[in-house]
């Protein structure tokens, strides 16, 4: 309902310039029903034709998040790529520098709460992570397996052992410079959920309304809240903000620039 509100008040025409894909055909279709009031028309479009959901009468939850009801259906509007140059402390690093391309969906907000344009770039610097630059046979023989990590052969998602020989990666910290943006998206989304318990204390949500990333300026479009079971959202149309809940009984209300807070009970998941 945001995208439609966007679109509704010509706050952006995203699909307009898209690559031609299905999804977006089904999307501009979901929307013209949703313009004609025929919402459960625009629902089945998008359930049956991008979620493949079988069209047999059997009930589904519909219990997906906002990625992957949507998003990650839609990479031509929401996916840039960009590059990242990291430089490993360990002077025994096999390559203690080195520069990759990466392609991302989303930029992980670090202080979602009061997020300004200082806390943009700030969440563009990777956080230092272990490195994972693989120790060859000699290094080991030279310097010991002691001044290396044992790389774990555990998978995770199932706590199953893999078979695989021991292999040693460098395991010190290696810290990322900034992102260097190589595109942009037409939709710039921040993922506020991952830090949202970060600083309890602040009480209202105050994000930027305007973002430079790169080269390029974004205006806030609209807040998505969830709560696990449901989502709403503030959607900034014609200098006011559209409050939409699909499960009141008054869908749409209109709320001062001012009054943007946090409904009872919900979390902020994206911007």
């Amino acid at each position: 309902m945001a995208f439609y509100l966007l679109q509704r008040f010509d706050e952006a025409n995203l699909l307009a310039d898209s690559t031609p894909s299905n999804v977006c055909s089904v999307l501009q279709m979901s929307l013209d029903q949703i313009t004609a009031g025929d919402y459960a028309k625009a629902r089945w479009l998008w359930c049956t034709k991008v979620l493949k959901i079988p069209n047999d009468g059997t009930l589904h939850d519909l219990m997906q998040d906002v990625d992957s009801a949507y998003l990650d259906h839609l990479p031509e509007l929401v996916t840039f790529e960009a590059t990242v140059s990291s430089a490993c402390q360990s002077p025994l690093c096999p390559r203690p520098q080195y520069t990759k391309s990466k392609r991302y969906r989303h930029i992980v907000a670090r202080n979602p709460r009061q997020f300004t344009q200082a806390d943009f770039d700030a969440s563009l610097v990777p956080i230092p992570e272990d490195c994972d630059q693989i120790i060859n046979s000699a290094a080991l023989t030279e310097f010991g397996e002691c001044m290396f990590q044992l790389k774990s052969n555990l998978f995770i998602d199932t706590e199953e052992t893999l078979e695989m020989d021991n292999v040693y990666v460098c395991g010190r910290i290696r810290h990322s410079q900034k992102l260097d943006a190589k595109s942009h998206p037409k939709l710039l989304i921040l993922n506020c959920l991952e830090h949202w318990e970060r600083d309890t204390d602040a009480k209202y949500h105050l994000p930027a309304r305007v973002l430079s990333f790169g080269t390029m300026e974004y205006a806030l479009g609209a807040i998505i809240y969830g709560n696990g079971a449901h989502f709403c959202c503030h959607v900034f149309v014609k200098g006011g903000v559209l409050f939409y809940d699909g499960l009141a009984k008054r869908k749409l209300r209109w709320h001062l620039a001012y009054e943007v807070t946090l409904p009872d009970g919900y979390l902020v998941n994206q911007l």
